[in-house]
């Protein structure tokens, strides 16, 4: 399990969430796709926004998310050990219908597991997937109880425009 400080970490402006970096959770070998990893209950170190470091408020702030939407992003499951194309493909379509059927609670559980997963590996799968365009959809959800939904579907879309913007970057330097 991470300590608070990596957990934080994670969501600095540079972080790994944001970025295209790595696990947020460390999984060991009991974990499974059902049996996700969970950070220890913030409430107990941080019970409202202001107890936050000021290091995550500012992360909070900078992305519009409320105390919940951290809690709720923290509390995700890490899916990285057991996250294949065709898992990619089954949360996208999963995700597609929660935005459909307005089930924002869902849709937040799958926006946050892909947020806090490592895509770099699956970007092909992502793209074919139309991973990105679903993003772009929850973004689009202005209707009562979506507002965490749509905060969620903007993290995961400037995600997305992270790894496509690092590929774009390896591409140059391969050909210079």
């Amino acid at each position: 399990m991470p300590s608070l400080r990596q957990v934080w970490r994670i969501l600095s402006p540079n972080s790994a969430m944001l970025g295209i970096a790595t696990s947020t959770h460390a999984a060991g070998p009991a974990a499974t796709l059902c049996t996700p990893t969970v950070v220890p209950r913030l409430a107990t170190i941080a019970s409202t926004f202001a107890e936050l470091p000021a290091e995550q408020q500012r992360f909070a702030q900078e992305h519009d998310l409320t105390f919940r939407d951290v809690i709720v992003l923290l509390s995700a499951p890490s899916l990285n050990e057991h996250l294949d194309e065709r898992r990619l493909m089954v949360l996208s379509m999963q995700l597609e219908a929660s935005l459909q059927a307005q089930d924002w609670e869902m849709a937040e559980v799958i926006l946050c597991m892909l947020i806090r997963g490592d895509l770099r590996r699956l970007f092909d799968a992502a793209c074919k997937c139309g991973l990105g365009y679903t993003a772009r959809q929850a973004t689009a959800k202005l209707l009562p109880g979506s507002e965490s939904t749509v905060r969620f579907g903007r993290l995961l879309l400037k995600k997305l425009e992270n790894l496509v913007s690092s590929k774009f970057e390896a591409a140059e330097r391969v050909c210079r």
